[in-house]
């Protein structure tokens, strides 16, 4: 199985400056360090991919979970995150922080709901937070 992180912002001028580097980065960390997938593969059948969509929203005060929503002919399960979120233009360093740990514990979240768990995620988000704001070529800061 595949996770994917992707951004999808339907709301004008609400978004993070998160980069397709940071998209693969979290996506391939959770492909790597996710597991055990026999739960998911019994609720969804075997090769399906799992996709979580990142979305911001103005008027939310904490995040919602949105899903899960099959594709059948494409092969995907895929849920949409949705963080409270700010204008374009005003996001502080702590900010972004907050909202990084608010994503990995929304995905530890549902990962726990579909039988799996990413430890590094649940026990490193804090650092994973830290290093990702550290580098200017997955947050534009």
């Amino acid at each position: 199985m595949i996770i994917s992180v992707c951004q999808i912002y339907i709301e004008p001028g609400v978004s993070f400056p998160f980069t397709h580097v940071f998209q693969a980065f979290v996506g391939s960390l959770l492909t790597t360090h996710t597991g055990p997938q026999e739960a998911f593969e019994l609720k969804f059948g075997g090769g399906y991919d799992l996709i979580f969509n990142l979305s911001a929203k103005h008027s939310l005060r904490t995040p919602e979970i949105m899903g899960p929503t099959v594709f059948k002919r494409w092969k995907t399960v895929e849920y949409t995150i949705f963080l409270p979120g700010t204008q374009d233009g005003g996001h502080t360093r702590e900010a972004l922080r907050k909202a990084l740990l608010e994503l990995f514990s929304s995905i530890s979240h549902v990962l726990q709901s579909l039988g799996m768990s990413c430890e590094r995620i649940s026990t490193q988000a804090e650092s994973l937070a830290d290093d990702i704001l550290r580098d200017r070529t997955m947050a534009n800061t």
